[in-house]
């Protein structure tokens, strides 16, 4: 690009000097012609600079338009993985619960190892960081997405939902007792979590809101 600047600089210098000596040339032909290449001189210049213009523009909008398509990649891809992250901690929780049957005839008390919820609960603790992250980077760039404000509520929703898991589990270090198994009736949030009937907050606030803001975001231009 550098080299093209140059070399129409030096050519419209030259132009320039030539058009100068034939207009001030005494014989009045020689003049004339001066005057019809200082036209044309002009007309190219200004042609020139036009043109460069909306190169740089078209330019501009191009770089533009492929820096918003990858931050779009990139945070769909940050969005997926956080999702996959809660819902294999979610699995890895489930798994981890045990039936224990009281001596009378009430019905099995649900429990969970202490050091599967401590371990996990970290994890998740993760995950509500990088939806933070997500929540965030939608308030910087409001032009990225067309649905900005829907997207960024339904991820906020998300987001809130793992704070109140989290904020529960800090509750329940210092209240709950120092066994080996914790009981998911004492763990309300954990155990809608858990277990996300139909109707669950879980599936509520976090599933659904995922696969519409999903929805929303690979409705955008993202080749």
């Amino acid at each position: 690009m550098l080299r093209i600047i140059v070399a129409f600089s030096t050519t419209l210098a030259a132009a320039v000097i030539i058009v100068a000596i034939l207009i001030t040339n005494s014989n009045p032909d020689v003049r004339n012609l001066g005057t019809e290449l200082g036209k044309l001189v002009g007309q190219v210049t200004l042609v020139s600079v036009i043109g460069g213009v909306l190169l740089q523009e078209y330019n501009r909008r191009r770089e533009r338009a492929g820096a918003l398509t990858e931050f779009r990649k990139g945070l769909l891809k940050t969005f997926v993985r956080s999702y996959a992250d809660a819902k294999s901690c979610r699995r890895l929780l489930r798994a981890k619960c045990r039936a224990r049957k009281p001596a009378d005839d009430s019905p099995p008390i649900v429990e969970l190892l202490r050091l599967t919820y401590e371990e996990r609960m970290g994890a998740l603790n993760d995950t509500q960081l990088e939806l933070e992250i997500i929540i965030h980077d939608l308030h910087a760039f409001p032009g990225a997405f067309a649905k900005r404000n829907e997207l960024r509520k339904l991820v906020v929703k998300m987001e809130n939902y793992l704070h109140a898991l989290i904020s529960e589990y800090e509750v329940a270090l210092r209240e709950l007792d120092d066994g080996d198994f914790i009981r998911l009736d004492r763990l309300p949030k954990l155990d809608d979590f858990i277990h996300g009937r139909k109707g669950s907050f879980f599936r509520q606030n976090f599933t659904s809101c995922f696969h519409k803001a999903l929805s929303m975001i690979q409705a955008e231009r993202l080749l």
